[in-house]
């Protein structure tokens, strides 16, 4: 069971300064997190079964965090705008993993999770006329995070110091730019050893009007990447009776160059997007198969990553505009080059939403359709961690919108849908399969509600920017 619990807070000083709270606290009901998965293990040589047998994982955990974040927004002219805002993020986790192989006990891992992060933006626009302006920011990032596995201790720290300005001017109705860049400088201390390291970020937006209805955009971006606690602690973690992991406390951060056109018809309603991602140092997962027997994995700054392909949507209003049919797909094609070797594939993701809006009684309601179960690549092959599902959404508003209340049906239908995670690796001296089953999926059901309070006839909306975690984990959802 997991509970969330967000407050949130605008006050509005006068109509040029506004101050926001937001304050969201993980598992405050329920933080225990159990579960058992058994396996069925086949070893093969030279596609002959060689041995079968059964282990079993038994796991119990506490998890609980919280954030807090103040922002603060500052109209100081008609030309002069400042952001500033401020988050505070605590985590704790702890866990115990009991594995069995046959029935018969073999080991235990004990883990504990601790982290603390700190973070800082501000951001300065100034309008230096009706066609051109310039954005101005600085940000600060502090993270200190402690591990105990099986009585081994590590800690990560870090700062980061990160610059940016931008300029964008648009010399005619047809035509607009934005260009810029961002430098940031980062110093992780990796149980009492410092590294230093230099990051830079160009930025370059071009958009193309070539009519009232349809315009282009070309855009270029890069992101950077740190090795999580997991990828840089040099401890040996057991995973499984056979596997055995070791970060590498001497990887790189990983930059991602992309770059795309996205063409807009009608306003948004048809997309198309063709897109080429790249990066040099890429992180990545290294498995081998030691003397032993035992599948040991490292990471390292792999070098080539690849991933090009074609997004699109289209969104279709129907009934007068109670019913809209939307969609959305990404053709892609991802490629890491490791040692010579390279790994390759083509796959696709899939939205599909149709949905019916009643705006008089605060309505909505339609059938939600996600192919998800699609490839991302590893060094060595390929994962599918995400999930297919097909369900029936249900949202009401009540008491002048103020309570939101929304439901969400999993519907327990087979068809073209994949229930069945996997992970695949492939190596000269191994190959290596793993699948679990989440058909549990089927007949789920989420509920979501929200209670906003407010004062006043109106309300304004202020975008606020907060990072829980610094990589995206996969999930059902």
């Amino acid at each position: 069971m997991n509970d969330n619990f967000i407050l949130g807070v605008d006050y509005y000083i006068n109509p040029r300064h506004t101050v926001s709270f937001e304050s969201k606290f993980n598992n405050v009901l329920s933080s225990e997190n159990n579960s058992t998965i058994d396996y069925l293990v086949n070893e093969y040589h030279n596609e002959s079964l060689v041995n079968s047998h059964s282990e079993t994982q038994k796991s119990d955990g506490n998890g609980n965090g919280n954030y807090q974040s103040v922002f603060y927004i500052a109209q100081l002219s008609d030309n002069d705008k400042l952001n500033l805002d401020a988050t505070i993020s605590t985590s704790n986790d702890d866990s115990r993993n009991d594995f069995y192989e046959n029935t018969i006990f073999e080991h235990t891992n004990i883990s504990d999770n601790k982290q603390n992060k700190f973070r800082f933006n501000s951001e300065f626009t100034h309008n230096i006329n009706e066609k051109s302006s310039f954005n101005l920011g600085y940000g600060f990032y502090n993270l200190k995070s402690q591990n105990s596995f099986n009585a081994s201790n590590y800690t990560l720290k870090d700062n980061r110091h990160k610059l940016f300005g931008y300029y964008a001017v648009k010399p005619s109705k047809k035509i607009g730019v934005k260009v810029g860049v961002a430098g940031e400088v980062s110093t992780p201390e990796l149980s009492n050893k410092k590294l230093t390291y230099f990051i830079y970020q160009p930025y370059l937006d071009v958009k193309y009007n070539l009519s009232k209805k349809v315009d282009l955009k070309l855009k270029y971006r890069s992101n950077s990447n740190y090795p999580s606690l997991s990828e840089a602690n040099p401890n040996t973690v057991f995973i499984d009776n056979e596997t055995e992991s070791k970060g590498n406390p001497n990887l790189k951060p990983s930059v991602t160059h992309k770059i795309s056109v996205r063409s807009n018809i009608l306003g948004g309603f048809l997309s198309l997007e063709p897109y080429y991602h790249f990066s040099n140092n890429y992180i990545g997962q290294i498995g081998k198969l030691r003397s032993d027997g035992i599948i040991e994995y490292n990471y390292d700054n792999v070098g080539s990553y690849r991933n090009y392909g074609v997004k699109g949507s289209i969104a279709f209003p129907l009934f007068k505009k109670k019913v809209f049919w939307q969609t959305s797909a990404n053709y892609y094609r991802s490629s890491i080059v490791y040692n010579g070797n390279k790994n390759a594939f083509n796959d696709v993701h899939l939205e599909s939403n149709l949905i019916y809006v009643n705006r008089k009684n605060a309505l909505t309601s339609g059938f939600v359709f996600q192919r998800g179960m699609n490839k991302r690549i590893s060094t060595q092959g390929f994962n599918k961690s995400n999930n297919d599902f097909l369900g029936f959404l249900v949202q009401k508003g009540f008491y002048k919108n103020k309570l939101n209340l929304m439901l969400l049906y999993m519907l327990p239908i087979d068809g073209s849908l994949d229930y069945i995670q996997s992970d695949y690796v492939s190596t000269p001296t191994f190959n290596r399969t793993t699948e679990y089953d989440i058909n549990l999926l089927k007949n789920v059901f989420i509920f979501k509600l929200n209670y906003r309070f407010s004062k006043g006839k109106s309300t304004r909306k202020t975008a606020k920017d907060i990072q829980e975690d610094e990589k995206k984990k996969d999930g059902f959802f």
